[in-house]
């Protein structure tokens, strides 16, 4: 186990395994060391560096080094004090005090100790001085009589003492030690042969930097510098390797461009520091945003000892230099001198190489409010403590190798936080509540990846994305939002741009119309505050475009009022960005929709509304095929709702726009199936060799759409219906052909598309319109076929209420065909769940009735009568939502099927049934019935016949006949 903090807690095998870019400094002391075994004076030695840079593992090296060499461990008696041992160490004597309490534990330890020393006699030795001076205050006497025991044990086992004081300014430099104390150091340290001390400071104290001190110049002082690159790189392999970590990372280490990268950024964001690195290793091999999140955010919170202990150590002043460093995002100075010296390459530079950390003296004298001369030294002295350092003009440039300084004598003092994670840190730690997580991760995001890496990442977690919105995972895929908006906050800004608009794209094609406006008015508020016209008009346009999507999915005023914001959007989209064609394309749609929901010259109106918006769309930008497609689809609705020479100017006029279309972008599927669509609709309102001609020509464009997309399921299920249509008006073996291939175009589709139930439903349509051309067994067969289908497109989409339509209307034909009721009660079934999820269909309820009369009819025939009226109760209760000319074809077939004098109290009391609910419009309907009713009601008196108005007469006739026909 490698310890994080405290090296002393290590194994010596893992001190040894991570041991990284100290060894000719190890081996310098080393030698140090073994010259000092036969000196009269020794050499001591100060290990210098910030926290964390390694000193104590250094001191623990040594330590390892010394006793595992037989020659050095028979010459050295090794002791090494922790930190925690200095506590209440006011003067020299306290400081003997603690190695000879130290000696005490280390004899205590199960470990034994070198070169066969008796620990039972070290043992009663080490307690009876201590004893003899636990009570008295005679440091002097105490102090004396400990040195006294140091070399008299020293001189008995012809061994020297090695002391390693980790952190010996926190001894030296604390309030209660005295120059005197440091003068008894330097002499006792100067004259006795016995001991030499390497020590280790964080800080230059005062003791070494005043000349005027008795340990001024007294120790030789070796700085450990940050780990190199290389350094680090060699350092995290040995921690995969000691920690078991997969080959598959060690690799990666050694070869992948991309994590060594990343080493780079460890480097940059640690300066270099061992302990920081330890840290960062964990998050080297992740790859997804929440677990570098969730790694960094647990790091950021164990590092608040570490950089809490390393403020703490620095005056107020100091802090307050660093304090304005780390809260710093861009130093204007700076930018003025950049601009001024190397243009827009050199602030890129910069940006570059600190992300905002750089700043110069007379700035954070500005900020801190302090005298500039004041800051510059605590900018010295914090270089020299490694808290800081200097960022010459020189290594920027070298960032930008097409930097040319328009000065060459160009100067400037740059100084950066040694530690940027200290920034993220800090950030993380004193920043507002809700800032800290975002802002802190964006910029270590900033520097831990790539742009590649990043780009890579969102590709990825753009596709989890995609694929938990499809699968309906809404609060997972929220989750995934979150990673998302870092990952865009992180990249640069085009990136940043086609991420935000593919996660609106997503959002929508998924339905999740609230979420996406909600992203949108973030950004159109965030916008609004940078006055960025131009992206406050597409985050307009962007939410114009919701609200029309939102439309969409609602009824009555509400449609109409989301429509209406939709408009306004574009509206101030456009008077913002007047050449926004995007705006007016989309502005043009989503009148479009309004004007298939509208009717009359509302409609008409609007259309030519949206002709307009297309028109301009086109005018601005002339190679806008969108625009032109959306346009021929308009002009094709339109001509969808006209007749006559209106209706084939403007399906010609559509036509036209699928041309134009197709010139600018050749290989526009969609737009080619748009084409077949409105040709397969022209060709229902048309007859003969005109009918046959457009549907063929339809057939060209869907070949056309599905060449160039061989996946465009939508184009081969058009394809199949416009192929059904000319089947059903074909005979003989064109039929036939036609029928199959039509059938071949759905199998297709659903094939892409597995679940396609569009083209199930259509495919079950196909079937049961052969059904009519084919008898016994064929027959049969089709119709199983076709119910199939249905029953595919229902498990699909279990609220299609069209496809419990067909398959109702399928299963009546079949019982029509075939005389067996159990297809009319199974038709009722899928009609009653058609009713279910549409009850309001004019369509669905049309068939209902003619389900319930036919349920009627079969009543009569069986003579109960009370279930037949019953039933006709419930179809009239339905007729005021029916389509009347559904509702009245049903009508006039239901009672030329049955109506006879026998029968005719029923049809009497159904007649009530119609008056009271004061349906007019259907008496008016079957009123040659009425007359025939009131006929027989008479015992046939010729004087009613008179009575009929001379045009219906034969109608009458014609009924009287077939009635009187059925009761014989």
């Amino acid at each position: 186990m490698h310890s994080k903090f405290n090296p002393n807690q290590s194994t010596p095998e893992t001190i040894k395994r991570t041991f990284t870019g100290r060894k000719q400094i190890l081996e310098t002391i080393l030698d140090n060391i073994t010259e000092n075994v036969s000196r009269s004076h020794n050499q001591h030695i100060l290990l210098t560096g910030p926290r964390g840079i390694g000193k104590t593992h250094l001191l623990r090296m040594i330590s390892i080094q010394v006793e595992e060499n037989i020659s050095l461990s028979k010459k050295w008696l090794v002791l090494q004090l922790a930190e925690e041992e200095y506590h209440g160490t006011a003067n020299l004597r306290d400081f003997f005090e603690r190695t000879l309490q130290a000696f005490q534990d280390r004899v205590d330890d199960p470990q034994p100790l070198p070169a066969e020393l008796s620990k039972s006699e070290i043992k009663d030795s080490i307690i009876g001085t201590l004893e003899k001076w636990k009570t008295s205050t005679d440091d002097d006497q105490a102090l004396d009589d400990y040195l006294q025991y140091w070399k008299s044990f020293c001189q008995r086992e012809e061994r020297k003492l090695l002391l390693l004081v980790d952190n010996i300014d926190q001894i030296i430099a604390s309030r209660s030690w005295e120059n005197i104390e440091e003068q008894k150091l330097r002499k006792l340290l100067m004259n006795e042969d016995w001991l030499m001390l390497i020590g280790t400071t964080s800080t230059y104290f005062q003791a070494l930097v005043d000349p005027n001190q008795p340990l001024y110049q007294f120790f030789r002082v070796i700085p450990l510098a940050p780990l190199s690159d290389a350094e680090e790189l060699e350092l995290l392999k040995k921690l995969a390797e000691n920690q078991g970590d997969p080959a598959k990372l060690i690799t990666q280490l050694s070869s992948d461009p991309e994590i060594i990268g990343r080493v780079r950024a460890i480097n940059h964001l640690t300066g270099g520091n061992p302990r920081l690195t330890v840290m960062l290793y964990e998050i080297i091999s992740r790859e997804s945003i929440a677990d570098v999140k969730d790694l960094l955010m647990n790091l950021l919170d164990e590092l608040t000892p570490y950089y809490k202990s390393r403020i703490d150590e620095l005056s107020p002043q100091q802090q307050k230099i660093i304090d304005a460093m780390a809260r710093l995002e861009w130093d204007e100075s700076l930018k003025k001198w950049a601009r001024k010296n190397g243009g827009r390459v050199l602030i890129q530079a910069l940006k570059k190489t600190s992300y905002g950390v750089m700043a110069t003296p007379s700035t954070l004298a500005n900020i801190t409010r302090l005298p500039q001369n004041q800051v510059n030294t605590i900018l010295r002295r914090l270089d020299s403590l490694g808290y800081v350092r200097k960022a010459g003009t020189s290594r920027l440039r070298k960032q930008e190798d097409s930097l040319k300084s328009r000065r060459k004598d160009a100067r400037l003092t740059i100084y950066e936080l040694a530690e940027p994670l200290f920034r993220i840190y800090h950030q993380y730690r004193y920043s507002r509540r809700w800032q800290r997580q975002f802002q802190v991760f964006i910029t270590f995001l900033k520097i831990w990846f790539t742009e590649k890496e990043l780009r890579g990442i969102r590709q990825n977690t753009m596709k989890k994305f995609e694929e938990t919105l499809q699968a309906g995972k809404y609060k997972e895929a929220h989750r995934i939002l979150e990673d998302i908006d870092y990952i865009a906050a992180a990249s640069t800004g085009e990136d940043r741009i086609e991420i935000f608009d593919d996660t609106i794209q997503k959002l929508l094609d998924a339905g999740q119309f609230d979420k996406s406006k909600e992203l949108l008015e973030k950004a159109l508020s965030e916008n609004q505050q940078k006055q960025d016209l131009n992206e406050i008009s597409k985050n307009l346009y962007g939410l114009g475009f919701v609200d029309y999507k939102m439309a969409l999915r609602t009824y009555g005023d509400q449609t109409t009022q989301l429509f209406q914001e939709s408009f306004e959007k574009f509206q101030k989209a456009i008077e913002i960005k007047p050449d926004m064609h995007e705006a007016y394309n989309n502005w043009g749609v989503a009148v479009t929709a309004l004007a298939q929901r509208s009717k009359g010259k509302r409609m008409t109106q609007l259309f030519q509304e949206s002709f307009e918006k297309y028109q301009k769309a086109t005018e601005i930008n002339p190679d806008k095929h969108e625009a032109y497609n959306n346009w021929g689809n308009g002009l094709s609705e339109l001509a969808q709702r006209s007749k006559g020479e209106q209706m084939t100017r403007l399906f010609q006029e559509s036509f036209e726009k699928y041309q134009k279309a197709t010139e600018i972008k050749p290989d526009k599927h969609e737009t080619y199936n748009n084409w077949g669509n409105a040709l397969s609709a022209l060709a229902q309102r048309s007859k003969g060799e005109q009918m046959i001609q457009f549907l063929q020509e339809s057939f060209e464009k869907y070949q056309k759409a599905t060449e160039i997309n061989p996946n465009m399921h939508e184009a081969y299920n058009n394809w199949g219906n416009a192929m059904s249509a000319l089947a059903q008006r074909s005979e003989g073996e064109q039929m036939a052909r036609l029928f199959q291939e039509s059938f071949e175009k759905y199998k297709k589709a659903t094939e892409i598309k597995p679940d396609m139930h569009e083209a199930y439903n259509n495919w079950g349509n196909a079937l049961a319109a052969l059904t009519q051309r084919s008898e016994g067994e064929q027959m049969t067969q089709l119709f199983q076929e076709s119910f199939e289908k249905y029953q595919k497109a229902i498990e699909i989409k279990p609220d299609k209420h069209k496809a419990y339509n067909n398959w109702a209307a399928a299963l009546i034909d079949y019982y029509e065909r075939t005389g067996d009721r159990k297809f009319l009660d199974l038709s009722l079934e899928k009609i009653c769940k058609a009713i279910g999820l549409a009850p309001d269909n004019a369509l669905t309820v049309s068939l209902f009735i003619l389900i319930i009369l036919k349920k009627a009819e079969l009543a009569i025939l069986e003579n109960n009568w009370g279930l037949a009226e019953n039933a006709f109760k419930e179809a009239v209760s339905k007729f005021h939502l029916a389509r009347k000319d559904l509702l009245f074809e049903v009508l006039l077939g239901y009672f030329k099927s049955w109506l006879s004098p026998s029968r005719q109290p029923l049809f009497q009391s159904m007649l009530k049934l119609l008056e009271k609910n004061e349906r007019k419009e259907e008496i008016a309907l079957i009123q040659p019935f009425i007359w025939a009713n009131l006929y027989w009601q008479q015992d046939r008196d010729p004087e009613v016949l008179e009575r009929i108005p001379q045009e219906m007469r034969t109608i009458v006739a014609e009924i009287i006949q077939k009635g009187e026909e059925r009761d014989t």
